[in-house]
């Protein structure tokens, strides 16, 4: 790693100042050469699906080649879920970026840290297959019962009548989807 970026992002772990601290104090002591810094704060940090500001630089920093490692204080600061992390990992990966999770003591940069990021990949194919998975042993637990599963039906009989009366008068698909408010695929289940 010549030269680096860090990366820090508030957490209930520790603040993103803190962490930030911490990686100058690790890179001064390694002699490393910081290139540049990011960092999240605030409520952006809280909202599971938000852009984050710094997070989108860094990747355009590392899109340009602007460093060539990033330093991170804990691996959960990198992504907001599973999937997340793994495509930031991908990304960097794929713009030659090592990067180090110092809590964590796992580098990408190495033979090690590319087996652990080939297993985390692992961990989060399992973790997708097994939610889907629970999904559907649900949906079919519910129509066992009898019960239906997704949104409520606004097709009732006297609305698919009503579809058909006007679909009769010559009115167009879409202008009775909108009128009856429901949707195109239901008028032309209906028909």
């Amino acid at each position: 790693m010549n030269r680096i970026a860090l990366y820090a992002r508030d957490s209930h772990l520790k603040s993103a100042q803190e962490q930030l601290s911490e990686l100058c104090i690790l890179a001064e002591h390694r002699g490393l050469k910081v290139v540049s810094k990011f960092v999240d704060t605030g409520e952006q940090c809280l909202i599971s699906n938000a852009k984050l500001s710094g997070l989108t630089a860094l990747l355009k920093s590392a899109r340009e080649g602007i460093f060539t490692g990033l330093l991170v204080w804990d691996i959960s600061v990198l992504g907001n879920s599973m999937p997340d992390l793994i495509k930031t990992l991908h990304e960097l990966q794929s713009f030659k970026v090592g990067v180090e999770f110092i809590q964590q003591g796992i580098s990408t940069s190495n033979l090690d840290g590319a087996v652990i990021s080939n297993f985390v990949v692992a961990l989060a194919h399992f973790e997708k297959t097994q939610m889907s998975e629970k999904i559907r042993v649900g949906q079919r637990r519910a129509a066992a019962a009898g019960r239906t599963t997704g949104r409520p039906s606004r097709m009732t009989d006297s609305v698919r009548t009503a579809v058909q009366l006007l679909h009769g008068q010559g009115m167009g698909k879409r202008r009775i989807a909108k009128k009856l408010r429901v949707g195109v695929g239901s008028v032309i289940a209906a028909l």
